[in-house]
């Protein structure tokens, strides 16, 4: 990642900067999905992390990551930002979901098959393409899933 861009945890403040990068950066064409106010919700989920890049006071990405007990989905703008900042807190300690003592085991996410470059920067994130769900987005178009297991990162104290 580039210098001056500072990754945070979003706030209810942030959600409509989200919703609208997700609407015109993923979503377009497909309808909007990723409102304002489910972005809102996520952000004051418990089993959710909403992560905001920002680079000279501007957001330049994000990522969503869910937690469940079998793995944590994350969707993230097909930008190297938003790919490293759902990454970066995939990786470290936020990605306990917030439970002391729980670590994420294994990530995954969604791409759009046409989002060649946001693939590459994945692949360069030790994330392997596993699965084509054909379609995903709202029956229209179908989504690359790829994953990444976080077992050989994990601390020796966990």
């Amino acid at each position: 990642m580039s210098s001056g861009t500072d990754i945070r945890l979003a706030t209810v403040d942030d959600a409509l900067s989200i919703a609208r990068m997700s609407r015109d950066l993923i979503e377009r064409g497909l309808g909007w999905s990723w409102t304002p106010l489910r972005v809102r919700r996520s952000t004051v989920d418990a089993a959710t992390n909403v992560a905001l890049a920002i680079r000279a006071d501007l957001p330049v990405g994000f990522g969503i990551m869910r937690y469940r007990d079998d793995g944590a989905p994350a969707a993230a703008r097909g930008q190297s930002h938003a790919c490293a900042a759902g990454d970066r807190y995939a990786t470290r300690r936020l990605a306990r979901g917030g439970r002391p003592g729980r670590w994420i085991g294994q990530v995954y996410l969604g791409s759009r098959p046409a989002n060649s470059t946001g693939r590459e920067f994945y692949r360069r994130l030790d994330y392997a393409e596993i699965q084509t769900v054909r379609g995903y987005h709202g029956g229209v178009e179908s989504s690359v899933r790829m994953a990444k297991d976080l077992w050989l990162e994990q601390p020796a104290s966990a």
